[in-house]
């Protein structure tokens, strides 16, 4: 708001010089300067040394790469009515020590390793260097400091002899006002110039010693970082600088993308500004509140056309990076924002997550969104990191079940800073059964083929009814067992000669006939068969060829959609669609989404009488019956996938049957009471049950 004194025809830009002499009258050009640096100086007994504001200059121009110039500036300047004090002494130590601090970065242009543009580390071995230049630099400065003083006395003295010279010129009354001005001036500078207040700079300027020095360069990383987060907390000035923000981010998208056309705002965020042209969104690094050294973009420049199958994470097109910017560029498409629930889409973003090596550490509800049931996340910055440890997949699993559970909690993000350290806290209950159901989905937990494989122990000779891709077959071969594998159609696709090799004990056929001559069997297993034939009368004839094909001493396993379950909620292994209409107690078709292939499948739902009167009528006794456990993915609680009757042949019977007798469940009690029968009564009844 003061004049300019620029004489016409003279361009004061033609005298730019670069200098970080910088002071009160300091343009800055790039916001982002503002916020990327503080002003930093060494602190005695808590104390900060001036000259910071040249500290932030001089890391400006040589760490972050901003240009810093001086240039001529002339301004009316007048300071007639600010007040004369008295010498400030702790004001000229603190000069003196910034002085010192700023020159000796001066003379060492490599004193600090830069990350990235934005992070600071000084230099390993300079520390003692540093240290003797800024000592260096104290003791040439109180050595100037000591003459100026001394010379402020000299002309005090001067001064007060001279007005009080009464044969001057200024001797008489007509001078008397100014000559009293003039002896309280002095007075002043007596009371302030004084050897013990010389002595006092002189200790304080030396209190900056070694230990003080080191802690200044050990503390501007965790400095800078504070001063980052700090700026974050004030959002009057970060709505005053969002538009500048906003306009300094497409200009880089523009620069370093090439022609985008028309860009939508998106939003913004710690580290950056994310615009859409309806096709593509470009993300704009600006740090502007990042509170650590940027290295993601180093990584996310790795991710660039390395994924092309998934469903919750977006490929990567391209990262543009120059400098300390960066532009990342991946797709746009409409989405609904995250507030929570979606339990299948967040588990199939982990497990997406696992399976290409990375981990977020900044799950949250902002940084996702929903599309078709699916939930993707859309922050791709520093928090994106290469998975190394497999407690950084947990602490990712345990912020995705916060994000489900308490999504609508305004204290969400302080509740997921104490769920990293405390693993007992309220708002992890139930995070156990979602951990595992992210673990079975990516492949990591016991699956159902287990179970069966579990049940069918190590037999020696085995028929896998109704075998699909042979991979039961190939584990049981492997064990040392005999193992024929049927299955009339086979799975597009596979090749049962891959399997075959190298296992002289296991082979496959597509005839009925040969399967059933080449046993009898002392373990038969039929897994998933029965789920696929809707007719009673099919399913009647896969049972008798089950056991026909079981030795006298052999076993049948039978697996099937558990049906107890088919009317839960969505599974690590399937989403499911039931028909309108559809009772537990009723046989119908269903239809479920394979969660591994994305496939979908029909399959036929029957309660377990039906399927138990089915077994008792082909000749077979359930000896054992299993649920392979797994997990409902919209609640969490247990749920089963498959359920698995071990069954064993039942003798023929001969001759043929003269009486059947019905038992209740109250004949034990009829049992105990007294005996009401006559013994003739009592005989014929014994002579019923022999006959039986």
């Amino acid at each position: 708001f003061r004049p300019l004194a620029v004489e016409a025809g003279i361009d004061p830009l033609d005298s730019l010089d670069k200098e970080f002499q910088r002071g009160g009258n300091t343009f800055v050009l790039d916001i982002e300067a503002l916020r990327l640096a503080p002003n930093p100086s060494p602190a005695v007994g808590g104390r900060p040394s001036r000259r910071s504001d040249m500290i932030w200059a001089l890391l400006q121009d040589r760490y972050l790469g901003r240009r810093v110039a001086s240039m001529p500036f002339p301004l009316y300047h007048d300071r007639s009515h600010v007040s004369v004090d008295e010498l400030d002494t702790e004001r000229v130590v603190d000069d003196i020590r910034g002085y010192a601090t700023f020159s000796a970065l001066v003379d060492m242009p490599r004193a600090f390793e830069a990350a990235d543009g934005l992070g600071f580390a000084f230099a390993r071995g300079m520390t003692g260097d540093f240290a003797a230049r800024v000592r260096k630099y104290l003791e040439e400065r109180l050595a100037a400091f000591r003459l100026s003083f001394h010379r402020v006395r000299g002309l005090m003295r001067v001064l007060c002899r001279l007005v009080n010279d009464e044969e001057a010129w200024w001797g008489g009354e007509r001078y008397a006002p100014v000559r009293t001005r003039l002896l309280e001036f002095c007075d002043r500078l007596a009371r302030s110039y004084t050897m013990e207040a010389l002595d006092r700079i002189e200790r304080g300027v030396r209190k900056l010693e070694n230990r003080e020095i080191h802690e200044f360069l050990a503390r501007l990383p965790e400095e800078i970082k504070e001063h980052r987060e700090r700026l974050s907390q004030f959002p009057i000035l970060a709505r005053g600088l969002e538009s500048e923000r906003i306009a300094n981010a497409k200009a880089v998208a523009a620069r370093l993308a090439g022609p985008v056309g028309p860009l939508a705002v998106l939003g913004s965020g710690m580290e950056g500004v994310a615009f859409s042209d309806g096709a593509r969104v470009f993300k704009v690094f600006d740090y502007w509140s990042q509170s650590h050294q940027m290295d993601g973009p180093a990584f996310l420049r790795s991710l660039v056309g390395a994924w092309k199958d998934t469903r919750c994470l977006y490929p990567v097109f391209d990262l543009h990076k120059a400098g300390h910017h960066a532009v990342l560029v991946y797709p746009y498409e409409a989405s609904e924002p995250y507030a929570g629930g979606h339990g299948p889409g967040m588990v199939e973003l982990l497990t997406e997550c696992r399976r290409h090596g990375i981990v977020c550490r900044n799950l949250y509800p902002a940084n996702l969104r929903v599309v078709d049931g699916r939930v993707r996340l859309i922050d791709y910055g520093s928090d994106v990191r290469p998975l190394h440890d497999e407690r950084e997949f947990t602490a990712m699993c345990r912020r995705a079940w916060l994000c489900c559970r308490w999504a609508d909690r305004p204290d969400l993000k302080r509740v997921m800073r104490r769920a990293l350290e405390d693993a007992g806290i309220p708002e992890l209950e139930g995070f156990e059964r979602f951990y595992e159901a992210v673990r079975r989905v990516a492949g990591l937990h016991e699956t159902p083929e287990d179970v069966v494989l579990g049940l069918a122990g190590r037999p020696a000779h085995v028929l896998d009814y109704g075998c699909g891709s042979g991979r039961l077959a190939r584990v049981l071969a492997d064990r040392g067992a005999r193992v024929l594998g049927y299955d009339p159609n086979g799975v597009h696709g596979v090749r049962w000669e891959s399997l075959c090799a190298g296992a002289d004990r296991l082979r496959f056929t597509r005839d009925r006939d040969e399967a059933l001559t080449a046993g009898p069997f002392d373990l038969v297993i039929c897994r998933r068969v029965l789920c696929t034939v809707e007719e009673e009368e099919e399913m009647r004839a896969i049972l008798r060829d089950l056991r026909s094909a079981a030795a006298g001493h052999g076993r049948v396993i039978v697996a099937v959609c558990d049906p107890h379950f088919t009317f839960g909620g969505p599974t690590p292994e399937a989403d499911r669609e039931l028909p309108p209409g559809a009772r537990y107690e009723s046989a119908f078709v269903w239809r479920k989404r394979i969660r591994a292939t994305g496939r979908t499948r029909r399959d036929v739902h029957r309660p377990e009488r039906i399927l138990r009167r089915a077994f008792a009528r082909a000749g077979f006794a359930v000896c054992r019956r299993v649920e392979t456990p797994t997990i409902d993915l919209e609640r969490f609680e247990p749920a089963s996938d498959l359920l698995a009757f071990e069954l064993r042949p039942l003798a023929p019977l001969a001759g043929e049957v003269a009486l059947l007798v019905k038992a209740g469940a109250m004949e034990p009690m009829n049992a105990a009471k007294p005996p009401t029968q006559t013994a003739a009564e009592q005989g014929m009844a014994s002579g019923v049950g022999n006959r039986q």
